[in-house]
């Protein structure tokens, strides 16, 4: 079993046995209502063999939700996610073969940006943590499940253009909902203020790519493997 689907079931157990053998807390008052929070994220997508010639695998980033707490326990969070546009350049050699196409012309230099973007929909699960250890407010934890729509935006740009080079340059991303699993932990820092840390697991091995010979190949069209995130930021309660 993949080490991806292994931390997903691993925090899909958590998020459900917590809630199951715990019973919602009413002992604490939750701090907020409605919330508005930016985070700076940081991806950790490999490319598959072959496409991590092309594809970075770090990805850093930023990320904006609206939240609601409709209960002690729970939340909702919509939002939305981007990551930096980054480069990655490979020269593939006369009669070389890369991604199962064959270059019968000169050597060319193809250069690969991937860009993702991720609106999502997350329900948190909270929970008090070290309740008493702190004057004031108390520090929660986070379960998290969610999906999001997550588009990777690849380009690929070939140097010389035309012949060998326009099996890649063609390349699009698609479009694929995909789900999200985190584990975080939040607290107040002022009356008004508070910090949010949260990692997620998501599936981002079902991307899919369109556009070109390559990508209609099904040892090629899945260009990444599931992908890991860290976000840390700040929310303003209202």
């Amino acid at each position: 079993m993949k080490p991806g689907k292994i931390i997903s079931i691993v925090l899909l157990t958590l998020f459900v046995g917590k809630i199951v053998a715990e019973p919602l807390s009413v002992s604490y008052k939750p701090y907020y209502d409605t919330s508005f929070g930016v985070n700076y994220h940081q991806n950790w997508i490999a490319p598959k063999p072959g496409w991590d010639q092309l594809l970075v695998k770090t990805q850093p980033g930023f990320n904006f939700y609206f939240g609601w707490r409709f209960h002690h326990n729970f939340s909702a969070d919509l939002g939305y996610e981007w990551s930096a546009n980054k480069t990655l350049t490979t020269v593939i050699n006369s009669n070389a073969t890369f991604l199962g196409v064959q270059n019968t012309g000169g050597a060319v230099a193809l250069t690969g940006k991937v860009r993702f973007k991720t609106g999502h929909l997350d329900i948190n699960y909270f929970y008090p943590v070290l309740v008493g250890k702190f004057s004031g407010f108390a520090p929660e934890g986070i379960l998290s499940v969610g999906l999001g729509t997550t588009k990777a935006h690849v380009r690929i740009i070939a140097d010389p253009d035309g012949g060998f080079a326009s099996n890649f340059t063609s390349l699009q991303g698609r479009d694929k909902i995909l789900y999200r699993l985190g584990v975080g932990i939040q607290t107040l820092l002022v009356d008004d203020i508070g910090a949010r840390m949260i990692a997620r697991v998501e599936n981002t091995s079902m991307l899919r790519a369109r556009g070109s010979v390559v990508a209609e190949n099904d040892g090629t069209k899945r260009l990444f493997k599931d992908g890991f995130s860290l976000a840390v930021g700040l929310f303003v309660k209202f």
